[in-house]
């Protein structure tokens, strides 16, 4: 619907409060909506766990780059 935030617009990362400043700059660049709409496809072709999906190469950063499976792990656990 228009007007409505989407998965894909979701932005910001996890990040303990015991995290250096610099990470809670970084979590707050993150698109954790369109890693998570990533893992879900991934998903949609069979069970997977979060490090299968990491090494696989099926879960990219914006760089291209595999996201890590605790980052992974996280993004599943808020996917409702």
């Amino acid at each position: 619907m228009a007007g409505q935030p989407s998965l894909w617009d979701q932005t910001g990362g996890k990040v303990g409060h015991d995290h250096p400043q610099t990470s809670h700059t970084a979590a707050r660049q993150v698109r954790s909506g369109s890693q998570q709409a990533l893992i879900l496809l991934a998903l949609w072709d069979g069970p997977s766990t979060a490090y299968r999906l990491s090494t696989g190469g099926r879960v990219v950063n914006k760089g291209g780059y595999p996201v890590a499976p605790n980052q992974i792990a996280t993004r599943l656990r808020h996917a409702r």
